[in-house]
């Protein structure tokens, strides 16, 4: 089991996606888009309306004007955009950063970008680049482990807090890292992911890090190989507390995932059976 992100937001997990089937531009194979990053990689946490830096690579391979690549479109929450920016005017690979702005409202969202031959985004697109589940939009994440150290060793703090905060984990009972099977394959993706033997094995937050007294969020890549075995915790903070809560699977049935809290009115939320094994799930 890979506990991947901890967050407190707000309404993250039960706001809609985007569709993107009222946008078809005409399609031209004179530009390929071959990669996008955003802030570096696949996958954002942003606060509402927060800038992000996107890093595209676009192959053209056509001949004068149809070599061309001169704008780009994203459409970001049923709205589209369009950048121009510098002109490439012959075939060959070509990179261009811009930013754009993260939807005010919380949620999670697709985004699909466009090359194109023209300014404006007016003519020659090529085929769109589909990012599903791109950018989750909430408050700024209180905890982020993305688990993508090369390895770990045991060491007090190795595992990284990447949300500013300075909550460094520890690995505990030989939980290590792999990258052989990511959530998100390719360049940019996921990379290193955590690895959990299901018998001793998790990951410690320090013993600074607060109790959560508000509303929160929990959210994490997770991919088992036995989903019908209970007890797969994704976040407990209960071990030694019996009025916490947890955030697992397994508990209560095959592939199903269940919210609990044990507080003086105990919550339990279950999903249907909706995992499957050697899957990657943003849960």
């Amino acid at each position: 089991m890979m506990i991947m992100t901890t967050q407190r937001f707000f309404r993250i997990c039960s706001l809609a996606f985007v569709s993107i089937l009222l946008w078809s531009p005409a399609i031209y194979a004179a530009r390929t888009i071959n990669s996008v990053a955003l802030d570096g990689a696949a996958t954002v946490t942003v606060a509402p309306s927060t800038t992000i830096s996107v890093n595209i690579n676009v192959t053209t391979d056509g001949n004068g004007s149809s070599g061309r690549w001169r704008s780009t479109s994203w459409l970001l929450d049923g709205v589209f955009n369009c950048e121009d920016h510098s002109d490439h005017n012959s075939a060959g690979t070509y990179s261009e950063i811009f930013n754009i702005t993260a939807p005010a409202t919380s949620g999670v969202y697709d985004v699909d970008f466009v090359a194109y031959r023209n300014d404006s985004c007016s003519q020659g697109a090529s085929a769109a680049y589909p990012m599903t589940n791109a950018i989750a939009v909430g408050a700024s994440a209180e905890v982020n482990y993305q688990f993508d150290e090369t390895f770990w060793t045991g060491a007090s703090g190795e595992v990284s807090d990447s949300s500013g905060n300075n909550y460094a984990a520890t690995a505990n009972n030989g939980a290590t890292t792999a990258a052989v099977s990511p959530a998100i394959p390719g360049n940019p993706g996921t990379c290193y992911y955590g690895v959990f033997d299901g018998v001793d094995d998790y990951v410690a937050l320090p013993s600074i890090y607060p109790d959560l007294t508000t509303d929160y969020t929990i959210t994490a890549w997770i991919r088992t190989t036995d989903n019908t075995r209970s007890g797969q915790r994704i976040l407990i903070d209960d071990p030694n507390n019996t009025q916490g809560f947890g955030f697992s699977l397994g508990d209560g049935g095959p592939g199903r995932v269940r919210f609990f809290s044990r507080s003086t009115s105990p919550i339990i939320l279950d999903t249907p059976n909706v995992v499957a094994n050697n899957t990657w799930y943003f849960v």
